[in-house]
C-alpha cells in the first residue's frame, strides 16, 4: 500500500498467512514522489528487496511434505550460498542437486556454479581445473535454459570473470542482468566486479553501494558490505574501505575476507596490533596461513595486488 505523507509518500507492505490471517512480517518506507527517479534504487526498491528477503526466510521455515518441503530446503539452501565456508557450501550444492524436478532449474544451475567458483577461489579442492569446467558448464546450462533471467545473468557474469577470465562477456552480462532487474542486489553486485575488472572503480563503487543498498533485509548482510570494501579499495579510499572492512567482520566474525583485508588496512594505518588480531584470525580458519601463502598468487587477494596493501605479506607480524 501507498500513502500520502506530506510531500512524499508512505509505502506499506505485509506479509499474511492466508490461512489463519496471521500477520508474518511487515515494513514501511518514506519515499519522495520524484519520477524522475523511477528507475533508479530507491526506497520503493529497498521494500521490495527486503520483502522478498522476508518471503524466502518464511519459505525456508519447516514444514514436509512433498513439493512444499522441496521448496523450502532449496530456500534454506539459497541462504548458505554467499559464504566461503567448505562445508555450507558443500551442503548447499547437494540440496541444489537434488530439485531437479522442481521450477527454478536454472536460477539452481547458476547458483551451483557460483559454488562452484567461490569453492576455486577459496582453495577448497586440491585441482581446481574441474571445479572450473564445472562451473562453466553449468553457467552455460544455465544460460541456455533461461537467458532472460537476472539472477542467471549476474551469477554467469561472475563466472565469466572469475573463471573464464573474459571481463569483457562478464561486463555484457552483468549490464543485461541489471537492464533485466534494476532492483537486485545480485545484479548490481555483478555489474560492479564487472566494472571495477575493467578499471572503471568509481561507477564499480557505485554499482556496490547499490547492491548494499538494495540487499537491505537479505540474509548473509556481511557479503554485501564486502563487495563495498573491495570496490573502495579499488577506488583508493582506505578509510571507506576499513569502515566496510569491519562491518563485515561485526555481521560474521567468521567470514574471511574481511580480516585479509582488515590486517591490510591496519597494517598501512600503523596499527600492527589490530593487523596481527587480524591475522591470527586468518590462522584459526585456515590452518595452513602463513604470510608467504597470502603474498602467492594462489591466495584470494587479487585486489591488494597492485596496491601498497600487500605489504602486509611482507610484515614478519607473525
Amino acid at each position: 500500500k501507498a500513502f500520502r505523507f506530506g510531500e512524499g509518500a508512505m509505502l506499506h507492505a505485509r506479509l499474511v498467512d492466508p490461512r489463519s490471517e496471521t500477520l508474518l512480517w511487515s515494513g514501511d518506507r518514506a519515499a519522495a514522489l520524484d519520477f524522475a527517479q523511477i528507475d533508479r534504487p530507491g526506497e520503493l526498491a529497498s521494500l521490495v528487496a527486503e520483502t522478498a528477503a522476508a518471503c524466502v526466510l518464511e519459505l525456508g521455515r519447516g514444514g514436509t511434505g512433498e513439493t512444499a518441503h522441496g521448496l523450502r530446503a532449496g530456500y534454506r539452501a539459497l541462504r548458505g550460498v554467499l559464504t566461503t565456508d567448505r562445508d555450507r557450501l558443500l551442503d548447499c550444492d547437494r540440496v541444489l542437486e537434488g530439485l531437479d524436478d522442481l521450477p527454478g532449474l536454472a536460477a539452481r544451475q547458476a547458483w551451483r556454479a557460483h559454488l562452484r567458483l567461490v569453492s576455486v577461489i577459496e582453495r577448497h579442492v586440491a585441482d581446481a581445473s574441474d571445479y572450473r569446467e564445472e562451473a562453466i558448464e553449468l553457467a552455460a546450462k544455465a544460460r541456455e535454459t533461461d537467458p532472460l533471467n537476472p539472477i542467471v545473468s549476474a551469477l554467469t557474469a561472475d563466472v565469466a570473470l572469475h573463471m573464464e577470465e573474459r571481463p569483457e562477456k562478464a561486463l555484457g552480462l552483468a549490464i543485461g542482468a541489471v537492464s533485466q532487474d534494476r532492483f537486485s542486489p545480485f545484479t548490481y553486485c555483478s555489474l560492479a566486479q564487472s566494472l571495477a575488472r575493467m578499471g572503471k572503480a568509481a561507477d564499480a563503487h557505485e554499482a556496490a553501494l547499490s547492491a548494499l543498498m538494495l540487499a537491505v533485509g537479505q540474509p548473509n548482510p556481511e557479503w554485501w558490505n564486502m563487495r563495498c570494501c573491495v570496490t573502495a579499495v579499488q577506488l583508493g579510499d582506505y578509510d571507506q574501505a576499513l569502515v566496510f572492512a569491519r562491518t563485515a567482520h561485526e555481521l560474521a566474525p567468521g567470514f574471511k575476507p574481511p580480516l585479509r583485508f582488515l590486517a591490510a588496512l591496519h597494517y598501512q594505518n600503523r596499527d600492527y596490533e589490530n593487523a596481527v588480531g587480524a591475522l591470527q584470525a586468518l590462522k584459526r580458519l585456515e590452518p595452513d596461513f602463513t604470510l608467504d601463502l597470502m603474498a602467492s598468487e594462489a591466495y584470494p587477494l587479487a585486489t591488494l595486488r597492485n596496491t601498497p596493501l600487500i605489504r602486509v605479506a611482507e610484515s614478519a607480524l607473525v
